[in-house]
């Protein structure tokens, strides 16, 4: 291991989360544990929401549970993604707007 990585590895703590009754120890950058728990609070909470919804009577098993949430949750992240890529498209054409607007006042005064 490399000094870098062994520096990186100091500065992380290890948290256990549990999904599905199983524990999952992850190494993460400390001020980032309360949204690794919020985020696994939010995975059990759908877990067992889609359990409730495609039960077994159903035919899902466990893991068509599983494939459900990671598909809802990802779906989640590209529109994220999408909103966040037309917002910074807005602010971009509002900069260029407004720079223009500057531009074109200067050389209306300067005329």
């Amino acid at each position: 291991m490399s000094q870098k990585q062994k520096q990186s590895a100091a500065q992380k703590v290890r948290i256990t989360l549990t999904v599905m009754g199983r524990p999952v120890s992850m190494m993460i950058d400390p001020g980032l544990e309360e949204f690794y728990r919020r985020a696994n609070k939010d995975v059990n909470e759908a877990i067992s929401s889609y359990n409730g919804i495609y039960s077994k009577t159903t035919g899902n098993d466990t893991i068509d549970v599983l494939i459900r949430v990671c598909l809802n949750f990802a779906i989640q992240n590209v529109f994220s993604s999408q909103r966040t890529d037309a917002q910074s498209i807005r602010n971009y054409l509002k900069e260029l707007q407004n720079d223009l607007s500057n531009y074109l006042n200067d050389r209306h005064d300067s005329d």
